[in-house]
């Protein structure tokens, strides 16, 4: 993420998007969200939101019954790996949700509810039935292999459970002979063998092997001779269990190989939708509309908010620029000012990135190539030269950079240095980027701006309101007034 939308704090909206993704490879992705351009990506991103705002609040929603990154057990069969009991069940999870999803817009078709793009991606997954059977033939909803995977499987554990049976019948009647001799009238394993816990002092009374000792070494764990070949036998079984399973895990691994391709672009297009959905959710918890968009410079911003405020009464403003290239906002300190400013940029941002925004849906925005801002939050009046100096840096890089279609936004611009030399600098940045034919809107306190404002034709003065009966800011935007700094 560039240095300018982090000054304007979209990392910070980003962190609070990702928080209603449900998939690990949407939280990623989100890191390094896409930023578009072109006003037709634009839309398009825009109405797959506002599509998902109305699916969530009327239906709920899509239906997601796989948790983890796909992609990764799908490339391991695609290298001939095997996957392992969990990673089976997530791919079997994959393909549930293929089958919910269908069953999902059958339930929107009868609601009535047209979803043009959400039906177009789900309708490009194919679901394999065959495939999903299979894998339910061989696992449990909680990842286990069942008994009838396979018919040498089920004749193994079936061995397996007998000889358990008459090792615990053999044992028991040891136990029930030599209860004095025991610390715990109960059965243990050690070492995947059974065992039975015996005093230290009667070790040598049992004919058997010790395979551990208690930490107080008031008990030693004993396997009597008795069931040792029963043991045997158990743990050979075993064996051919875990090959037998392996056999079948192989097998199917090798079959959802066949289906890399549509499995592939089905998870993906599960990634898309929990991104679509993760900025809808976010969008319904800050009241934000689909804004129009355009290329032509028009930026007319009706009851638009800030989406990070986190204030009882956000106070919204209507931002209308009109034919203006440039905007310089004067006002009292803590009136708002610097947040109007973040307001503007961070909106640009959100809708490149295909997020809706809070303010009317009547609301219309100029699609910019880029979004500049040098804005320091800390204002004192000891800045020094350092500081200074790293604004101008900062604005020497913007100058270099910018297009006839950027957005600059310049915070208390020319401060920091002698007022006299700071209002010449100001207005001759000002007079620059205007004539680079970009939007420009800056704030001040030099009365030299608001005079260059008032003699431009390019140039508009506006003001955050002060209240001069309660001696308080209103936070309102008036255009074409300048404010005054009202510091004493």
């Amino acid at each position: 993420m560039n240095k300018y939308y982090k000054i304007l704090e979209f990392d910070k909206i980003i962190a609070l998007v990702k928080q209603y993704a449900r998939l690990p490879q949407t939280q990623s992705n989100l890191e390094n969200i896409k930023i578009y351009n072109e006003i037709e990506e634009i839309q398009k991103a825009l109405d797959e939101v506002d599509e998902a705002t109305i699916l969530i609040q009327r239906m709920g929603s899509f239906p997601l019954l796989f948790h983890t990154d796909i992609s990764f057990y799908l490339n391991k069969v695609h290298k001939y790996g095997v996957l392992t009991e969990e990673e089976l069940l997530e791919v079997g999870n994959l393909l549930d949700s293929i089958k919910e999803n269908y069953l999902y817009l059958d339930k929107l078709d009868s609601a009535e509810i047209k979803v043009e793009h959400f039906n177009h991606k789900v309708l490009s997954m194919t679901y394999f039935k065959d495939l999903n059977l299979k894998i339910k033939k061989i696992i449990t909803p909680f990842g286990e292999i069942k008994d009838d995977a396979s018919s040498l499987l089920k004749d193994l554990r079936r061995k397996q459970k007998d000889i358990e049976t008459s090792i615990q019948k053999k044992l028991q009647e040891i136990l029930n002979k030599n209860q004095k001799k025991l610390t715990q009238n109960i059965v243990s394993i050690r070492n995947d063998r059974f065992v039975i816990p015996v005093r230290v002092e009667y070790k040598n009374t049992f004919s058997g092997i010790i395979h551990d000792q208690s930490a107080s070494g008031e008990t030693v764990f004993i396997e009597p001779t008795i069931i040792n070949s029963l043991q045997n036998q158990l743990n050979q079984i075993r064996e051919e269990e875990k090959q037998e399973i392996y056999r079948i895990l192989k097998q199917i691994s090798l079959e959802i190989n066949n289906y890399y391709d549509d499995l592939m672009h089905a998870y993906q297009i599960f990634v898309e939708l929990d991104t679509i959905f993760a900025k809808a959710k976010y969008a319904i918890k800050i009241g934000a509309q689909k804004p129009q968009v355009n290329n032509e410079g028009i930026v007319d911003l009706v009851n638009c908010r800030h989406p990070l405020l986190n204030v009882d009464n956000v106070v919204s403003n209507n931002i209308n620029i009109g034919t203006y290239k440039g905007i310089i906002i004067t006002g009292p300190n803590t009136g708002g000012k610097t947040v109007l400013l973040k307001t503007i940029g961070l909106l640009a941002i959100m809708v490149k990135a295909g997020m809706l925004i809070p303010c009317d849906e009547s609301s219309n925005i100029m699609i910019f190539d880029n979004v500049f801002a040098d804005i320091g939050d800390e204002q004192s009046i000891d800045q020094n030269l350092s500081t200074f100096s790293s604004h101008l840096k900062n604005i020497i890089q913007i100058i270099n950079n910018v297009t006839n279609e950027s957005l600059v936004l310049l915070d208390e611009l020319g401060s920091g240095t002698d007022p006299s030399e700071g209002t010449s600098l100001a207005i001759s940045i000002f007079d620059y980027l205007i004539k680079k034919d970009c939007l420009v809107i800056a704030t001040s306190h030099y009365s030299e701006l608001k005079i260059y404002a008032y003699n431009s034709n390019d140039v508009i003065n506006a003001s955050v309101e002060f209240d001069e009966k309660t001696l308080k800011p209103t936070y309102k935007l008036l255009m074409g007034v300048p404010g005054m700094s009202n510091a004493l």
